[in-house]
C-alpha cells in the first residue's frame, strides 16, 4: 500500500507534532493514528482526507513522499498560476483579433490535464490487472476514487470507491460511462458550490 504509513510518520514528524496532536485535528483517537503509521489499518479515503488536511498536505503530495510541501500554499500558488493563464488568453485574443465574439472565445479550452495517484496495481486471477487509482482535473479539488480492472488494454470493469472534495463542495450526483471499446471510462460529477451547479468529467484510460 506503497508505505503509506511511514510517509505519514515521517510528515507527522516533519511538522513536530505528536500523534495525539494530529489525532485531535483528524479527529481520531491517538491509537488510531499510530495503527495507520505501523499500517496495522488503512485509513478510509474521507478518513484520509481529513487527516491530509490536519497535516496540512495535499493527498496527492503525500502519497507521492512529497513530505515537505504545504498543501495551502500551493493551493494559492496554482489557482493564481490558473488566473494568470485564463488572462493571457484573453490578452492574447483581443491582440489578434479585437471581433472575437463571446461564442468563439468559448470555442478556446486549454488542453484538460489530469493529475494520477496510482493506490496499487496487481494481477487478477484471469490475468489481467487491477489498478486502483485517485485521478482528478489538475484546475479542480474533485477527486475519483476508482478500480478498473483491465486486460490487453482494454477496461472490462470498474468500481467507482469514493468521490472525495478538498474543498466546500457537495456532490448532487454522478454518472459512469465506459466506451464500447472499453478504452475510455468518463466519471461525470454534479456539485454545488456555495448553492451554484457545477459539472467537471474525469477520463480514466488503462494503465499501459
Amino acid at each position: 500500500m506503497f508505505e503509506l504509513g511511514e510517509k505519514i510518520r515521517k510528515r507527522r514528524k516533519y511538522l513536530k507534532k505528536n500523534q495525539g496532536e494530529v489525532a485531535d485535528k483528524v479527529p481520531v483517537s491517538k491509537s488510531q493514528i499510530s495503527k495507520w503509521e505501523n499500517e496495522n489499518t488503512y485509513p478510509s479515503m474521507s478518513d484520509f482526507v481529513k487527516l491530509c488536511r490536519a497535516m496540512n498536505i495535499h493527498p496527492a503530495d503525500l502519497i507521492a513522499g512529497r513530505i515537505e510541501e504545504n498543501w495551502f500554499k500551493d493551493k494559492h500558488k496554482k489557482t493564481r498560476t490558473a488566473l494568470l493563464g485564463v488572462l493571457a488568453v484573453v490578452i492574447l485574443c483581443l491582440g489578434v483579433n479585437l471581433d472575437l465574439t463571446i461564442d468563439k472565445l468559448n470555442g478556446i479550452r486549454p488542453l484538460r490535464q489530469y493529475e494520477v495517484n496510482y493506490l496499487y496495481t496487481k494481477l487478477t486471477e484471469d490475468g489481467g490487472i487491477e489498478v486502483r487509482q485517485l485521478t482528478r482535473p489538475e484546475d479542480e479539488t474533485v477527486w475519483v476514487d476508482i478500480v478498473t480492472y483491465e486486460k490487453d488494454g482494454i477496461i472490462y470493469d470498474y468500481e467507482l470507491k469514493e468521490i472525495i472534495f478538498l474543498g466546500d463542495e457537495i456532490e448532487t450526483e454522478h454518472e459512469v460511462q465506459l466506451d464500447e471499446d472499453g478504452k475510455r471510462l468518463v466519471v461525470y460529477v454534479h456539485y454545488q458550490v456555495d448553492n451554484h451547479p457545477q459539472l467537471t468529467s474525469v477520463d480514466i484510460k488503462p494503465k499501459k
